[in-house]
């Protein structure tokens, strides 16, 4: 499996964006893994109904969210995008929200799927680590904390 640091290039990482809301940021973080061929668009708007059915299961952790989709969805590839957002927004979990970093997944089978979980997860479970994302100007500052 590749490594997060090959996965979040100039094309997949986008730093202090302005959002309106998570619908938009799950689109932006969407888009950069269409871009790179990584999923379809209709993968993107799969996790976004399904947040809308079954509630906000992307946020993973207080702050962060992590969108993705069954494979089956229409992933093509393993890939992460990574957007922190200017000013947080809601996705409705209480204990969790506001949220400013988006961690975009897109995964071709379930161990690619749960292991890159995983691997998110275990990254994100570090503040120092994930408050230095949230300051983090350039993709080389991200290369670094990975």
């Amino acid at each position: 499996m590749q490594d997060l640091r090959e996965m979040l290039t100039p094309q997949t990482v986008k730093l202090n964006v302005e959002v309106s809301d998570w619908q938009e940021a799950i689109r932006i973080g969407g888009q950069m893994l269409i871009e790179v061929n990584a999923c379809t668009h209709e993968y993107i708007e799969t996790i976004i109904e399904t947040v809308n059915l079954i509630g906000p299961y992307i946020v993973i952790a207080p702050g962060i969210a992590l969108p993705h989709a069954r494979p089956e969805c229409g992933a093509h590839r393993l890939q992460f995008s990574l957007l922190t957002l200017k000013t947080p927004v809601n996705f409705g979990v209480e204990d969790l929200d506001p949220v400013n970093i988006v961690f975009s997944m897109s995964a071709t089978n379930n161990k690619d799927h749960i292991c890159s979980l995983k691997r998110v997860a275990t990254l994100c479970m570090d503040e120092d680590t994930v408050q230095r994302i949230i300051e983090a100007q350039t993709i080389e500052d991200i290369h670094q904390l990975l």
